[in-house]
């Protein structure tokens, strides 16, 4: 953000647009899943956060930092912070809830473990190669 001309005033809207994001879409995403299917709907939030994600990446090449306030928006608004636990709430019974909610709790960590570890390696790849 500082690289696009934000101030520590936009860099705390930045951290601030994805919660706010997230808030709106938990209440789209119940509001939704009256009127279409589940799989829609994951379908539609799976799009919408990869455009999201897109635009962060391009923002850079925008020259133009709200492009970076709006992604980071985009993403909070479609990325589905609440699905899971109901898909689990739904499709689960009282018996293994727990067992599956506790799958779904390690894989979760597992993943913000492994991400970080597979950017460095790739990172590393990357200037060992030096493309």
């Amino acid at each position: 953000a500082h690289r696009l001309g934000g101030d520590q005033l936009f860099a705390g809207l930045m951290v601030g647009s994805v919660p706010v994001g997230a808030i709106i879409g938990i209440t789209m995403c119940s509001l939704s899943l009256r009127r279409i299917t589940f799989k829609s709907l994951v379908t539609v939030l799976s799009v919408g956060t990869i455009f999201g994600n897109v635009l962060y990446a391009l923002a850079g090449l925008m020259q133009f930092k709200f492009t970076l306030l709006a992604a980071r928006f985009l993403i909070g608004l479609l990325n589905g912070y609440s699905l899971p636990s109901k898909y689990i709430g739904l499709t689960v019974g009282m018996k293994r809830r727990s067992e599956v909610i506790l799958y779904y709790s390690a894989s979760n960590t597992l993943g913000y473990a492994a991400g970080p570890a597979l950017a460095a390696l790739l990172e590393h790849f990357i200037k060992s190669i030096r493309i």
